[in-house]
C-alpha cells in the first residue's frame, strides 16, 4: 500500500516491480560491499553490466559512493539510454554486449570491480560471459553476478508444452536447458574457476514475486 494526501491506493505491479527490483539491487550491492568489503571507491573503475532501463545497481552505488572514480553502465539495447528519463551525469553509458567481447574492447583490463544483476538469466553459454567479464577486468579485480538457477514460470511452462494442444498453440521461446536442475551454486562456481577467477563464493537465495494484479491480466 501507499498513501498520498490521506488517500490509500493499491500499487500496480508495474510499481511492485520497480520498488523490489530496487531493493533486489541494493541488497545485492550491500553483499558486494560486505564480501569484498568496499569503502572507498573513489580511485575505482566499476561497471555494471546489463544496467537495464532504471539503473537500479547504478543509482544505488552512487547512493552510498558518491565520490566514486568511474561508473560505466552497459547493456546491448541502445533505448535503455536513449529513452531514459535521467542518467546520472556521473554514469558512463555505452551500448555493448557481454556475449561479443569485441563490442568492449576498449574496456579490456580496465575495470577494478563488475556487476550483473539477472543479465545471465537467459544466456545459455554463461562461461563465455565469465570468460568476458575476466577479460575486462584488472589483475586482482572483483566480480559479482546474480541470476535466476530456477524459476516457477519456467517449470510450470515446461509441464504446459507436453501436452500436445498447448505446444502447437504456443509462440513464445523456450529453451529446455535454461535451467538444469544440475546447474546450481557448486557447477558455476567451479566453471568460475576454471575461467581463472581465485576466491569464488557462491550463494543460493530464494526470492518470492508478487503475482500481476487483476488490472495487470485485463
Amino acid at each position: 500500500m501507499a498513501e498520498s494526501s490521506g488517500n490509500s491506493k493499491t500499487l500496480s505491479s508495474m510499481e511492485q516491480e520497480n520498488d523490489i527490483n530496487y531493493d533486489c539491487a541494493a541488497d545485492f550491492v550491500n553483499e558486494c560491499v560486505l564480501e569484498f568489503r568496499w569503502t572507498d571507491l573513489s580511485n575505482d573503475l566499476i561497471m555494471d553490466v546489463g544496467c537495464g532501463h532504471d539503473f537500479n545497481c547504478c543509482n544505488f552505488i552512487l547512493k552510498e559512493f558518491p565520490d566514486i572514480k568511474y561508473l560505466v553502465a552497459i547493456d546491448n539495447d541502445p533505448s535503455v539510454f536513449e529513452n531514459a528519463d535521467y542518467i546520472d551525469e556521473r554514469i558512463y553509458c555505452c551500448v555493448g554486449n557481454i556475449e561479443e567481447r569485441e563490442t568492449l574492447l576498449p574496456f579490456e583490463g580496465q575495470m577494478d570491480k563488475i556487476i550483473s544483476t539477472g543479465t545471465i538469466d537467459v544466456i545459455s553459454n554463461k562461461k563465455l560471459v565469465f570468460e568476458n567479464v575476466y577479460h575486462l577486468l584488472k589483475p586482482g579485480g572483483e566480480a559479482a553476478f546474480l541470476f535466476t538457477l530456477n524459476h516457477c514460470y519456467y517449470n510450470f511452462l515446461t509441464v504446459l508444452l507436453e501436452i500436445p494442444k498447448f505446444r502447437k498453440m504456443f509462440k513464445g521461446q523456450y529453451d529446455p536447458n535454461m535451467y538444469p536442475k544440475e546447474r546450481r551454486g557448486q557447477y558455476y562456481k567451479q566453471m568460475l574457476e576454471e575461467v581463472g577467477f581465485h576466491n569464488v563464493v557462491s550463494k543460493v537465495v530464494e526470492k518470492k514475486e508478487p503475482p500481476p494484479s487483476d488490472e495487470d491480466w485485463k
